[in-house]
């Protein structure tokens, strides 16, 4: 994974924490879901780009810890969305960067070690094998129709 992926991503999630702050406010709503569409953006992000499973679960729990620990201290300064908002846009942050470190050390080590895994982001279908590492890619070279 790259860093300008992970700040576009970044970027994005914090478009959605402001959007969904902006939506809960002219509602009218003092609390609300915040966190699950930033959380579904980053799911889907990582489960059709990057799925290291290791590193999606640090990452995970790096964002989460982070939220749990902001929200105490910046519920006593701020109205409950808008900590609520800024609590999700620093675990987002904090989230997407451990996935990104996490990714790219794993991927060294696997190269160090030659332990890449053959066939690994390949798959069979009854059309040929599709090589995901080479989206729209049949091997063999054929583009996908």
């Amino acid at each position: 994974m790259t860093w300008p992926e992970a700040a576009r991503t970044t970027l994005g999630c914090a478009v959605v924490c402001v959007l969904a702050y902006a939506a809960l406010t002219l509602l009218g709503q003092d609390t609300g879901p915040v966190q699950a569409p930033v959380v579904m953006v980053l799911a889907r992000w990582w489960w059709e780009r990057h799925r290291d499973w290791a590193a999606g679960a640090a990452a995970g729990l790096a964002g989460s810890l982070v939220v749990f620990v902001l929200l105490g201290p910046l519920r006593a300064h701020l109205d409950r969305l808008a900590a609520d908002s800024s609590a999700t846009c620093a675990g987002a942050v904090t989230g997407v960067v451990v996935l990104t470190v996490g990714s790219r050390l794993r991927a060294r080590a696997r190269g160090a070690a030659g332990r890449s895994r053959p066939g690994a982001g390949r798959w069979t279908t009854a059309g040929g094998t599709w090589d995901h590492s080479r989206p729209g890619r049949r091997s063999g070279g054929r583009a996908r129709t």
